[in-house]
């Protein structure tokens, strides 16, 4: 999605704004190996990054400041992530684009949050789906964060969070209407090649290419099986 750094930058300061003299950490996943380290599962990251930054970069995080203005911390390329993926976006282009006021690499982080508490700051986060970021959340600020134990603090970021969330614009209704008419193609799609003597599997990645040909990932894997009677197959 298109989405503009003005819009960042003004969904950061709105969150900003709900939480006045606190600072604001939203915690990127990180890259999980599949078999070894350098083969990772397919990333995907964590929602409430992309709302406020757009930042697709594993490993990174944004920390917005009781001004409204925010910091990315991310993960700055070396020469390897060039020879095996080609040349690399520079992180001072991926911080304007996502409103940033500044940005540094992510193993300084904590020495931001060092400054805060020296400042007397509260720091406010949510728990993030992916494990390896959620442990590397919690050792940061020293706190539990689990969606299971958030204190009032917390759910006073998220209850911000998702009053933030809940207001689409034209660009997202946009890209809304587009998945869903993706969605219905596919759908419409595995239903005409069902027929007898066509295995699941076909009809999986039937589903799987129409998303693939739109630039689209699922958000859950299809459930294509004959034991329909059984539920999620």
């Amino acid at each position: 999605m298109n989405t503009s750094a003005r819009t960042y930058k003004a969904r950061q300061s709105a969150l900003a704004q709900k939480l006045p003299r606190k600072a604001i950490l939203l915690m990127g996943h990180m890259e999980v190996p599949r078999n070894y380290q350098a083969n990772p599962l397919p990333f995907r990251q964590d929602s409430s990054m992309l709302f406020f930054s757009g930042v697709t970069t594993p490993g990174s995080a944004l920390l917005i400041w009781p001004d409204g203005t925010s910091t990315l911390y991310i993960p700055f390329p070396t020469e390897a992530d060039a020879l095996w993926h080609g040349r690399q976006v520079p992180p001072e282009f991926v911080a304007r684009k996502a409103g940033a006021r500044a940005v540094f690499p992510s193993e300084t982080l904590e020495e931001a949050l060092q400054e805060l508490g020296k400042m007397n700051v509260p720091v406010l986060a949510l728990p993030v789906c992916e494990p390896l970021a959620n442990e590397k959340l919690q050792r940061l600020l020293g706190q539990t964060i689990t969606p299971a134990a958030l204190d009032n603090a917390n759910e006073e970021l998220l209850d911000a969070v998702i009053e933030s969330r809940l207001v689409r614009d034209d660009g997202e209704i946009a890209e809304m209407r587009w998945a869903l008419e993706v969605t219905a193609t596919a759908h419409r799609q595995a239903m005409m090649a069902t027929k007898p003597g066509v295995i699941d599997s076909e009809i999986h990645a039937l589903i799987e290419a129409i998303f693939k040909a739109n630039g689209m990932t699922s958000a859950y894997p299809p459930i294509v099986t004959i034991e329909g009677e059984v539920l999620h197959g």
